[in-house]
């Protein structure tokens, strides 16, 4: 990502730590994130998390008929149809250009559609 401007900030890789000012803090660091304190255990904590999350998406996948997976193991995802557009989404984007795009100067300008304009 970049940030325009950015680079008239300071360099942040120059205020890391060293690895050895590092360690004596990683068991508190790793606690407050809930973190195992050791590579072992964390390695072993994401691998459990891994192993939940696919068999939730093992479990859904008799009633997901947008996934079919090829022989040689390729997912393949099939285009869902296009949702109705609702009745009122106008009004809510004008709700939310008035709201969102308005300029200190008192000029209101809106992005919709990808363009730049003015707004009422």
């Amino acid at each position: 990502m970049y940030v325009e401007g950015s680079e008239a900030y300071a360099d942040y890789r120059q205020q890391l730590l060293p690895w050895d000012q590092c360690v004596p803090r990683l068991p508190a660091y790793c606690q407050a994130l809930q973190f195992a304190p050791t590579a072992t255990e964390f390695v072993a904590a994401l691998r459990e998390r891994l192993r939940a999350v696919a068999q939730r998406v093992d479990a859904a996948s008799p009633a997901n008929t947008a996934l079919s997976i090829a022989e040689d193991g390729t997912p393949h995802l099939k285009r869902l149809p296009a949702q109705p557009v609702p009745d009122d989404l106008a009004t809510l984007e004008a709700s939310v250009d008035r709201k969102v795009y308005s300029q200190p100067s008192g000029r209101n300008t809106a992005v919709t559609g990808g363009r730049r304009r003015s707004i009422a």
